[in-house]
C-alpha cells in the first residue's frame, strides 16, 4: 500500500504516512491504528479511511467498527472504500452455488501461492460465517448475502 500511495498518480510524501506494521490480523490492526492516531492527535476528532480490497472489505469494516466501539473511539469516524481487486468476480452470492466460480487461475496463481490463499479463504469463511450468524440473530428477516459458503 505504502508503495502505490507514494507512487503517482497520488504522490503522498512518505512522511505523511503512519505506518501499522506490527499487526498480524485485521484486529491487531485496528487496535494499533487507533493507537497511533490517538497518539499523532489526541483528543482530536479524526477521520479513519480504511481501504482494502472489496472482497475483505465487508469482514474489515465489521472488524474495526467492533474494535472502535469496544475502544470508545467516538472521536474517530470510520470510512470505508472497498478497491477492486478482482476477487470478488469469482465469488457467488448464489447459496445454491459454489463459492467461487471460474476462479482465474492462470492470471493470478502465483499470487495465490504466494498469498496462501487456502488458508486466507478457511479464515475468511470462519470470520464471515460469524458475522453472518450475528446479523441473523439481529434480524433473521433481513436479507444476508452470501459472500462465502
Amino acid at each position: 500500500m505504502r508503495g502505490l500511495l507514494i507512487a503517482p498518480p497520488h504522490n503522498v510524501d512518505p512522511k505523511n504516512l503512519l505506518l501499522d506494521e506490527s499487526a498480524r490480523n485485521t484486529i491487531e490492526n485496528a487496535r494499533n491504528t487507533l493507537e497511533i492516531m490517538r497518539k499523532e492527535a489526541p483528543g482530536q476528532e479524526m477521520k479513519l479511511y480504511l481501504v482494502t480490497s472489496e472482497f475483505h472489505s465487508p469482514r474489515s469494516e465489521y472488524i474495526f467498527k467492533n474494535v472502535l466501539d469496544s475502544q470508545n473511539a467516538s472521536e474517530v469516524a470510520l470510512e470505508a472504500y472497498p478497491a477492486p481487486s478482482g476477487l470478488a468476480d469469482d465469488i457467488s452470492d448464489d447459496p445454491k452455488k459454489p463459492m467461487v466460480r471460474d476462479f482465474k487461475v492462470d492470471k493470478i496463481m502465483k499470487d495465490i501461492n504466494e498469498w496462501g490463499i487456502f488458508l486466507r479463504l478457511c479464515h475468511e469463511h470462519t470470520i464471515m460465517e460469524a458475522w453472518r450468524s450475528h446479523l441473523r440473530e439481529r434480524n433473521p428477516y433481513k436479507k444476508v448475502v452470501r459472500c462465502l459458503v
